[in-house]
Formats: structure tokens, C-alpha cells, sequence
């Protein structure tokens, strides 16, 4: 992964995959992220990459950390299929 935040991403859990299956849009610190038919988001491939959320990482410095004990990041849902990412 690059400064520009390209390769970065969430790993959604298989315990939250049902909500998020069906997820429109995501804002991240006012940027939004829209789901569109190239978007692969499967219950095998639970994770988001988009450079919006790799910047929110960098920026936010929560793009490393050790091994088995990845940051925690929240979704939180504000409206039909539409999320908002936050630091816990």
C-alpha cells in the first residue's frame, strides 16, 4: 500500500457481514464511498478497499500494527445502507 491510501481496505466480520451485505454508500470524514457493480463485497471476500479509507488510516495512523492485533474501527449505520467509519 501506497501514501495515497490505493490497496488499503476493512475487513468486515462474518458475524456483521449481513448487515453491511447490501451497503450503498460509506462516508469517511465527509468523503463518500459509493458501492457500484465493480465493488466485489462477498461473504468469501468481506473486505472494502477504496483509497478514501486508506488515507483515513494513514491519516489517522491505524494503517499498522502488530501481528493478530489489527485496529478496531467502526461502521456505523446512518440510514438505509449507509455507513459511516470511525476510529473506536
Amino acid at each position: 500500500p501506497k501514501k495515497t491510501g490505493a490497496g488499503y481496505g476493512i475487513r468486515i466480520s462474518k458475524n456483521d457481514y449481513s448487515i453491511l451485505k447490501n451497503w450503498k454508500e460509506i462516508n469517511v470524514e465527509g468523503n463518500k464511498i459509493l458501492r457500484n457493480d465493480k465493488t466485489k463485497f462477498t461473504e468469501n471476500c468481506p473486505e472494502i478497499r477504496n483509497k478514501i479509507i486508506g488515507k483515513f488510516l494513514i491519516e489517522n495512523k491505524v494503517n499498522n500494527w502488530e501481528k493478530g492485533e489489527p485496529k478496531k474501527l467502526i461502521l456505523y449505520n446512518v440510514g438505509e445502507n449507509k455507513f459511516e467509519l470511525k476510529l473506536e
